[in-house]
């Protein structure tokens, strides 16, 4: 679905229930979640470019470190005994007041901060590489919680890749767009880091806010818009970083996603559960399931910026082959170079139900109606199930 986001000012808050290696690609593999690498740099990295072109401090920050940068700051000072405060805040590019924040713990630390520290103690205090990577590991396993200014307040970010994140991926690259921060910077804005995901069903969003809530500890902003063709809802998460997280070490594309849509290397080299809760929430985006006056069927669709099928189908229809759900191979349609995966089999369907599964409401029911659905008999009382 292409759809406009509404804007900012008409929207509520969705309250939750109560209830460095590149880390997109290298993770070890545990039953149906993925321990990852330290990804502290991925996320954090861009800020320097940002800080040049922008000024002012806007880096992503880690709270609750200062005992460790206590002991970073007291090992250069015993090779540095004069004028310690001096030399570090010289060093660092930071004001006296700043750093001892740093150290009581009252401020939050920037990552690339922290960063520049263990470099000057490494070189100070004549330190290994394996006691350098020790520290910066353990600073990346300590981490709980991280912040950056104007954005939301403390929120967390996981260590390891499962299931729900798999289908966050899925379902943002079907109806959900990143902004791009680029784009902003080179029209000299400050970036707006936006995740937006959008649906007819309040319902489903308010489900995907608990999510959201879940993993990441944030709470999201439902919104509503309608324009000559409808209304829809819009599901906002604005925090830098989970914006980073998602785009760094998740992998998915900011801005516009025309020819872009690629299954990300985290999830090809993830679980088969983490696969098929990818596809599901891909489905869940850019899925039909229904029931036609013969016989039901099941679609997902995606448009191409060339002639070829779009690599997310290919790469969808060879998982599900290998998971014994057998659809069509990619057709192309008949308007503006879509092209789609179809069944007509209601044994299908049901496989496709039981293996991958759904987690939006309206195409569940659909899946649902398929299951009572007879062949040769009227079937008017279960039609009507279409959810895209």
């Amino acid at each position: 679905m292409n759809r406009l986001l509404p804007p900012q000012s008409s929207h509520r808050q969705c309250t939750p229930s109560k209830q460095s290696n590149n880390a997109r690609s290298n993770f070890c593999k545990g039953g149906f979640v993925s321990k990852l690498n330290n990804y502290l740099l991925d996320i954090a990295f861009p800020d320097i470019k940002l800080q040049l072109s922008m000024g002012g401090h806007c880096q992503i920050s880690i709270h609750g470190a200062n005992e460790q940068v206590k002991n970073i700051y007291l090992g250069i000072k015993k090779y540095c005994p004069k004028n310690i405060a001096n030399f570090v805040s010289g060093q660092l590019r930071m004001p006296k007041a700043t750093v001892d924040s740093w150290l009581s713990g009252y401020n939050p630390i920037p990552i690339l901060k922290f960063y520049e520290l263990l470099k000057i103690w490494k070189i100070t205090c004549k330190k290994s590489d394996s006691e350098f990577d020790f520290e910066w590991s353990t600073f990346f396993s300590n981490a709980k919680l991280y912040s950056a200014k104007g954005g939301f307040g403390k929120i967390g970010l996981p260590k390891q890749f499962d299931e729900d994140q798999a289908y966050l991926i899925g379902f943002i690259l079907a109806d959900g767009h990143i902004k791009d921060e680029n784009t902003f910077l080179k029209n000299g804005k400050y970036p707006e880091y936006t995740i937006a995901m959008c649906d007819d069903s309040k319902e489903f969003l308010e489900y995907l806010g608990n999510l959201f809530y879940q993993i990441f500890g944030v709470e999201c902003n439902l919104h509503y818009a309608e324009d000559k063709k409808g209304g829809w809802y819009a599901l906002r998460c604005t925090s830098k970083p989970i914006y980073r997280y998602f785009t760094k070490v998740l992998g998915i594309p900011s801005g516009s996603k025309t020819g872009k849509i690629t299954v990300p290397e985290i999830v090809k080299n993830s679980s088969q559960q983490c696969q098929k809760a990818f596809i599901g929430g891909f489905s869940d985006g850019e899925g039909c399931v229904s029931i036609s006056t013969k016989n039901p069927y099941l679609e997902i669709s995606q448009s191409s910026a060339t002639d070829k099928s779009p690599e997310i189908l290919d790469w969808i229809s060879q998982k599900l082959s290998e998971f014994g759900v057998e659809l069509s191979l990619p057709q192309k349609m008949s308007t503006q170079n879509s092209w789609r995966l179809r069944t007509g089999s209601k044994k299908t369907i049901n496989s496709f139900y039981i293996i991958i599964s759904s987690r939006h409401p309206d195409k569940i029911r659909g899946f649902e109606r398929v299951k009572v659905f007879e062949y040769g008999k009227n079937n008017d009382w279960v039609r009507g199930a279409c959810s895209t």
